[in-house]
């Protein structure tokens, strides 16, 4: 069979996170190698592409990887050094988020415990999209409260056992509010019970709670349970502030929500076996 010859094509590579030296270690230093991380966003209709050339990589190879890529929307020339950032904004998005939740439903999960290459590639998944949103909100005035989905359900848990290990770990505690703003978001018609319960379904594959009645010795009241919630950083004048979500990969920040509602659902998820 004819052996592939790396310097008489043009490689162009989408896998995040491999360098073009990286590529060339494998393929060989006469590689001509295109870099290029496409990001065809699912809600917004238009694919926005980066890409950057190696060394000894023509110009005319970077144009043809340019018309390729162009079909599916924008296409930008970076530098490489700038690649990872446009990685881990890429994958912030709904798409990507769709993809990641379904590989760990999958089974992936059992690698994360296991120690195997899924562990690896969470932790890289789960920085890059944590990174993409501190770096546009770093002083958290905007979206990186994002990140505390779950969090403010989650804390007045945490408040109301005293911090109490033996009862209720952090990451148990953000696992059931996780579950409870879905909800949550359900009740408010914001999404759908469908996703509500897949949120659930794989929580409780993976080990972790999803319900009140989970906690060993619980019997706070909905008036407790507010008060705690009181005293989350995101509460502004007064105000509840929660993550709620529009469905899987679409959470977004809701200000001002009324203590009425959240004291009705916080009396009937009370009454859930």
């Amino acid at each position: 069979a004819a052996r592939w010859d790396a310097g008489a094509c043009t490689t162009l590579s989408i896998m995040a996170g491999v360098s073009v030296q990286a590529m060339r270690e494998r393929l060989g230093p006469a590689a001509r190698v295109v870099r290029s991380m496409p990001n065809l966003c699912v809600r917004v209709g238009l694919g926005m592409s980066a890409i950057c050339s190696g060394p000894g990589t023509p110009d005319s190879d970077l144009e043809r990887a340019r018309a390729l890529l162009a079909s599916a929307g924008r296409v930008e020339v970076i530098e490489e050094s700038l690649m990872d950032a446009f990685t881990a904004i890429a994958g912030s998005g709904p798409a990507y988020v769709f993809a990641v939740a379904e590989w760990l439903e999958a089974g992936a999960w059992r690698g994360l415990f296991s120690g195997g290459p899924e562990r690896e590639e969470a932790v890289r998944a789960a920085c890059a999209a944590k990174a993409a949103i501190v770096a546009r909100d770093e002083h958290e005035t905007g979206d990186r409260a994002l990140l505390n989905l779950g969090h403010t359900f989650g804390h007045a848990l945490e408040a109301i056992t005293h911090y109490d290990s033996a009862r209720l770990v952090h990451g148990e505690a953000v696992a059931i509010g996780m579950a409870m703003a879905h909800r949550f978001s359900v009740v408010a018609g914001l999404c759908s019970g469908q996703d509500a319960t897949r949120v659930e379904r794989h929580l409780t594959a993976v080990g972790l709670p999803t319900e009140l009645s989970a906690i060993p010795g619980w019997n706070a009241t909905p008036d407790a349970m507010i008060e705690a919630m009181r005293q989350d950083k995101k509460v502004s004048q007064g105000s509840l502030t929660f993550i709620l979500t529009r469905g899987i990969g679409r959470s977004f920040i809701a200000r001002g929500v009324e203590e009425a509602p959240i004291r009705a659902f916080l009396e009937a998820e009370s009454r859930r076996g």
